[in-house]
């Protein structure tokens, strides 16, 4: 039991492929510029002065 696979089932997977690339790469490039990173901004910030 062989299953061919044609010239135009690669282009049809090949297509849906580079599809479903292009999209998580669109979606894992937006980012929130106002979004805090938990990084504080001045090196003195947060620290407790005893």
């Amino acid at each position: 039991m062989s299953y061919t696979f044609s010239r135009r089932d690669f282009m049809k997977y090949t297509a849906l492929t580079a599809v479903a690339i292009a999209g998580s790469g669109m979606l894992t490039g937006c980012s929130n510029p106002n979004r805090p990173t938990g990084v504080p901004a001045h090196p003195e910030a947060g620290r407790r002065h005893l």
